[in-house]
């Protein structure tokens, strides 16, 4: 968006995803619809982060009703995430590099 206004990034995100909206709009030309997958894609790059600070916390297994260890349901959500995180970049055509902080974890 190279000498017009970058729209500001969705409140909802976080401040790293914040800085790659920011950062990809810097370098970017995207139109409404390419907007719309960039926030999905920021989205799915917050809750990825989500996954992984769920399981850091729990492990990759959790205890069921009947006392029987089963995977943690944060495995489903950073698998989906993840594939969602990479094909909107995909979908994009973006090859950047992530914004200074933690970056894809």
């Amino acid at each position: 968006m190279r000498g017009q206004k970058i729209p500001k990034p969705p409140g909802h995100l976080s401040k790293e995803a914040k800085a790659w909206w920011r950062k990809i709009l810097a370098e970017y030309i995207l139109e409404d619809d390419g907007l719309i997958i960039l926030k999905t894609t920021l989205e799915n790059y917050d809750l990825m982060n989500t996954a992984r600070e769920l399981l850091a916390r729990d492990g990759p297994t959790i205890t069921g009703s009947t006392g029987v260890p089963r995977p943690h349901p944060a495995l489903t959500l950073l698998k989906a995430a993840t594939s969602g995180f990479y094909q909107g970049c995909r979908l994009l055509g973006l090859n950047i590099e992530p914004p200074p902080g933690k970056g894809v974890r």
